[in-house]
């Protein structure tokens, strides 16, 4: 798998497509973090590419989700930082909640 800036793929756009069909996934960064995946697709299996990919990622939403569900975690506040309950805290009483 190859990395390019996003720098790069805005400099070298034409060799990094080129190179696309060689490595046929290159995952673009932004601040040495990942941000895009690019992958060769054919034109005439488009459509299902795209219902590959995102059954993949629902998949992995759905495995992480029960992987939190497991260790006894509130999937609803898994990505809010924890504090769980509505209107606690500091926030709430911002909020005119108490």
């Amino acid at each position: 798998m190859r990395f390019v800036t996003i720098k790069d793929l805005r400099s070298k756009t034409a060799a990094i497509r080129k190179d696309l069909s060689a490595d046929e996934e290159i995952v673009v960064t932004a601040n040495g973090r990942p941000i895009a995946l690019l992958t060769a697709v054919a034109g005439d299996n488009l459509e299902e590419e795209l219902l590959a990919h995102r059954r993949a990622r629902a998949r992995a939403a759905l495995d992480r989700t029960r992987a939190l569900s497991r260790r006894g975690r509130d999937v609803r506040n898994a990505n809010a930082g924890g504090g769980g309950g509505r209107g606690g805290g500091a926030q709430g009483a911002r909020l005119g909640r108490r």
